[in-house]
């Protein structure tokens, strides 16, 4: 047995846990772009001087986003609705860009939303 069999660490809500774990995620996926694309940290930080107002823009967003999903993750009994309605994140976010960005959606994209979708009723039945 080691040291940490007996060791649990709890957050008070979700949305504890989300801004734990947001430092984690910022930093591991800058250092999968430094490792990937051997970027330099100058030209990481030149990038996000020139597109700060985009950045900035997409944190509120990704923030209010959070906020949303953590309030009604504590507010509804039944989470596998929440984690269903979680999933259709990603083919809705194809659809936008198809109307939007003009962007083509193609077969095997088609056939794995329909996958998601599909697992996404199934969590709820």
């Amino acid at each position: 047995t080691g040291m940490f069999n007996h060791m649990h660490i709890t957050f008070e809500s979700a949305l504890n846990f989300i801004i734990t774990r947001s430092p984690f995620i910022i930093l591991i996926f800058f250092l999968y772009i430094l490792w990937r694309e051997h970027f330099s940290c100058k030209t990481i930080l030149k990038k996000i001087i020139e597109d700060f107002s985009t950045i900035l823009l997409s944190g509120t967003f990704m923030a209010l986003t959070l906020m949303f999903y953590c309030y009604a993750f504590e507010s509804i009994d039944h989470k596998a609705a929440l984690n269903a309605l979680g999933k259709f994140k990603i083919p809705i976010t194809l659809i936008i860009s198809s109307f939007i960005l003009k962007e083509k959606i193609t077969l095997p994209q088609k056939i794995a939303s329909a996958f998601i979708v599909l697992g996404g009723f199934l969590t709820i039945v």
